[in-house]
């Protein structure tokens, strides 16, 4: 039992590394007064040193990584920046996750042109009503924005829940498309194992197990028809299984090489993110992508 928690927590966890290794990569990219993305307004990086050496780049690599936890990003409905641009993203991780984990999958969009809110929220704590109510203040912010025409949702993991929980209750004029990414729609076996040890600790964690009577089942299992949707699932995922992905309503699904977590650092993810959220389809696979 215990190999298996330890197996299933290395999969929560790697991304992490993997996000370093990424930008330590992207930092010898950089040229002189690189902008770190993510930064309102695409200002420089505060602490950045201003070099073309090979250690001016790594005091902007570790700046970066620092900064994927500050400010400059929202964390429960902190203040959001204008927007400079019309389609926009509101994205955000899942339990026991942070803003980090989505940053290679954010910095990738924003490659796309799009500008990124990577929010965050302290998963273990509270309730997912409580998050999903902070979320909502952040969609309401970006909604009163008048430089915004559209903005989309993308949720990894238990993200997706605080997104249909937040609907249930309000419905932004300037939603686009949604985007799922291994969202236990009808909980996951893994929260139902760490449950039986640690729910005393966490709220959350027992609200995403795969028992009839838990809270992610207590939801309307249907989505909105007139909210597109696209749910991604990845190929090796030991944390939410297959059908339990599945929620009625959605216009597509597509199954992607990686693990739970992992599967945010691929190409492939941001590639079918970006064409699901242009074209309400996902675009056709290439093996081994």
């Amino acid at each position: 039992m215990w190999e298996s928690i330890l197996t299933v927590a290395k999969q929560l966890v790697d991304p992490v590394s993997r996000v370093k290794v990424e930008l330590r990569q992207l930092c010898f990219k950089e040229q002189s007064h690189a902008v770190v993305p993510g930064f309102a307004g695409g200002s420089t990086a505060p602490g950045f040193v201003t070099s073309s050496t090979s250690a001016g780049r790594l005091d902007f690599c570790d700046t970066a990584v620092r900064s994927c936890s500050g400010s400059s990003v929202i964390h429960d409905g902190d203040e959001i920046s204008k927007m400079s641009t019309n389609d926009s993203i509101l994205a955000l991780h899942g339990f026991c996750g942070d803003r980090l984990v989505m940053y290679p999958l954010c910095r990738k969009l924003r490659q796309r042109g799009y500008k990124v809110t990577n929010y965050g929220y302290r998963s273990i704590w509270k309730t997912i009503e409580h998050h999903a109510a902070k979320l909502r203040k952040a969609a309401e912010a970006i909604e009163a924005n008048p430089e915004v025409v559209k903005f989309h949702l993308v949720g990894h993991s238990m993200g997706s829940i605080l997104i249909r929980v937040m609907l249930q209750e309000y419905q932004p004029e300037k939603l686009g498309r949604i985007v799922m990414i291994g969202p236990p729609n009808r909980g996951s076996h893994v929260a139902t194992r760490f449950a039986s040890v640690f729910g005393w600790l966490s709220t959350t964690l027992c609200q995403i197990k795969d028992t009839e009577d838990s809270f992610v089942n207590s939801l309307e299992q249907q989505i909105d028809p007139d909210h597109e949707l696209g749910i991604i699932q990845a190929e090796t995922d030991l944390v939410v299984r297959p059908e339990n992905t599945r929620l009625p309503g959605a216009r597509e699904y597509i199954m992607l090489p990686g693990f739970h977590s992992s599967v945010l650092v691929r190409e492939s993810c941001a590639m079918q993110v970006d064409h699901f959220l242009q074209h309400g389809s996902f675009a056709e696979q290439v093996a081994g992508v």
